[in-house]
């Protein structure tokens, strides 16, 4: 049985629905991320994975946008 991990990070930047899904789409790409999910009024997300995703990742994901994440 396959294991997963929960990635947690907060996020700077988001402001509307639209922020949310594509920070969904772009974070969903990243290598063995399985689910994406931002929580708008928490400014965070959380994602599902086969292994450890670390912020350098995410940060490099997002790096063609102005949101950021941070632990």
């Amino acid at each position: 049985m396959l294991e997963y991990m929960l990635n947690k990070f907060n996020l700077t930047g988001l402001t509307c629905g639209a922020c949310k899904k594509l920070c969904e789409m772009i974070l969903s790409e990243i290598s063995g991320v399985t689910a994406v999910n931002v929580d708008l009024g928490q400014k965070t997300v959380e994602l599902k994975s086969d292994r450890k995703i670390e912020l350098d990742e995410v940060n490099q994901a997002l790096k063609e946008t102005h949101y950021e994440a941070t632990i």
